[in-house]
């Protein structure tokens, strides 16, 4: 079993505790880039999704096939997928 997941969610604001107009923007503004923030994640986490279903699907086609070369070739892509990811975390990193 994995280890649990813990997400974060964003600063959810107290209507009640504004008490202007500028301060009601000021929430706006920070509300609008948390959610663009948010959308941004969830279509990287949507592409990450579609591409390892897709492997894993190619994976029990071929394992249930037997065919060997291709289980080979798609666990070669993953793990040359794997690599790339971590090179560009490390790039992001510095």
């Amino acid at each position: 079993m994995s280890d649990p997941i813990i997400t974060m969610c964003p600063t959810m604001a107290n209507p009640e505790a504004f008490s202007s107009v500028p301060e009601l923007r000021q929430e706006l503004h920070r509300a609008n880039e948390s959610i663009f923030g948010l959308a941004d994640r969830l279509h990287r986490m949507n592409g990450l999704a579609n591409y390892l279903s897709d492997r894993l699907i190619k994976l029990v086609q071929a394992h249930l096939a037997e065919d060997q070369t291709t289980i080979q070739a798609e666990l070669t892509e993953l793990a040359e997928n794997y690599q790339r990811e971590q090179q560009a975390k490390q790039g992001r990193q510095h």
